[in-house]
């Protein structure tokens, strides 16, 4: 929706030591994730009397990006009906020729990949309205640009008012100068007509578009990762549609009668995510390196290549080499929880293995050195009953051996 002009960020290599050693490796045949299963985590069926300022911010300011004419204000945002309505008018406010409503969470409810967004909205129409449902980086307030925090953005429904029929369905990956994306239309009867439902399922191999409970879309080149919040506007004028015209009428209303998030469980009744800095988007902030004489400098860091978009953990060096990428997770209810990730191998190592720990029963390992091609794995059926666990990935391998692990997750089945 609104595509910023950020200032290029430099990534920077990561690195944390630790003293604990990996125990050996156990054998065991991976449990391969195929298709997911979505629980809901968060929903929102507006049937109150007001916004809830716990979970959603109206936003208030005059929007600065894409040469857009509204000032949004919360005079423009409420609460009727069962429904969310962002209306928009023609008026002199705050120095702009129009007002209209934009609600996003912010911080309060996110979304990363193995999630699922449904939205179910009833449209406004008109060259030069421009309604959207979408996610964006957290650090988007709305009214400025992202900075460098943009992209990501997935567009699930974004329309142009003087086209009611066609929904826009886009994904952006990378940083300002160098951001790309992918753009696919669904063209069905005059969306503005009726309530209909869009919906988005990102996972980490794929982003997958529904109209209507149908699939329109399926981008799986380039998924885009970091950690997205939720948001629903209408704009006016701009880079879209262009500007309102004489055939444009006002006021024009968005009614969101739903917003519903999911999360993947892969097959099991789960709860979220544990992990810490899970896509190693943040580098290595949040896990420790173990390495024998804590010589593990080169050994072990994010980095941006070899198949995958965004950052991954590496485990490799130019020479032989140990090291364990590890977390400690506290703090946990007993019972039974699976530990999952994307894994690749150039093989040849000695170990290469994923592994859960000291969890009040003995070590599960699983070895990945043959998985050539990224692939989901899982070691499920930890069964947690001292309240901790420490999970993460063992090499011990010659020089130029690789291992590498994304989107790492740890939740209670």
């Amino acid at each position: 929706m609104h595509r910023s002009l950020p200032v290029a960020a430099t990534l920077a290599l990561s690195l944390a030591a630790c003293s604990p050693a990996p125990t050996p490796p156990a054998t065991g045949a991976p449990s391969l994730h195929a298709q997911a299963t979505w629980s809901l985590v968060y929903a929102d069926e507006f049937n109150g009397t007001g916004l809830d300022t716990s979970k959603w911010i109206a936003v208030n300011g005059p929007a600065n990006v894409n040469s857009e004419l509204q000032y949004y204000t919360p005079e423009d945002v409420s609460v009727q009906g069962g429904s969310l309505v962002l209306r928009t008018q023609r008026r002199a406010f705050g120095g702009r020729g129009y007002s209209s409503g934009e609600v996003r969470s912010g911080n309060n409810v996110t979304v990363t990949r193995g999630s699922a967004v449904e939205w179910r909205t009833k449209i406004p129409k008109g060259k030069g309205i421009w309604p959207a449902n979408w996610l964006v980086s957290t650090a988007c307030n709305g009214i400025d640009g992202c900075g460098s925090a943009w992209p990501p953005e997935i567009d699930v429904m974004e329309v142009r008012g003087s086209q009611p029929a066609v929904n826009v369905m886009t994904h952006w990956w990378g940083s300002y100068p160098n951001q790309a994306y992918q753009t696919s239309t669904y063209t069905g009867p005059d969306l503005s007509q009726a309530f209909h439902t869009y919906r988005v399922e990102w996972l980490a191999d794929s982003i997958t578009f529904y109209v209507d409970g149908v699939q329109r879309a399926r981008h799986t080149a380039n998924i885009t990762s970091g950690t997205m919040q939720l948001v629903m506007n209408t704009a006016v004028g701009g880079m879209f549609d262009g500007n309102p015209d004489g055939s444009t009428t006002f006021p024009q209303y968005q009614y969101v009668d739903y917003v519903r998030v999911y999360r993947d469980t892969g097959g099991n009744t789960a709860g979220p995510n544990l992990v810490t800095n899970s896509s190693f988007d943040g580098g290595l902030s949040g896990w420790g390196v173990w390495s024998p004489n804590n010589a593990y400098q080169g050994t072990a860091f994010a980095e941006t290549y070899n198949g995958r978009n965004g950052m991954h953990g590496t485990e490799y060096s130019t020479s032989p080499y140990e090291v364990h990428t590890y977390q400690i997770k506290t703090g946990l209810a007993s019972g039974n929880y699976t530990m999952r990730a994307w894994v690749r191998s150039i093989g040849g190592q000695s170990v290469g293995e994923m592994l859960v720990k000291n969890f009040g029963g003995a070590q599960r390992s699983l070895d990945i050195r043959g998985y050539t091609n990224w692939t989901q794995v899982s070691i499920p059926n930890v069964n947690v009953t001292n309240g901790q666990a420490e999970i993460g990935f063992h090499t011990a391998a010659g020089a130029y051996q690789y291992l590498y692990f994304d989107d790492v997750e740890f939740f209670k089945q």
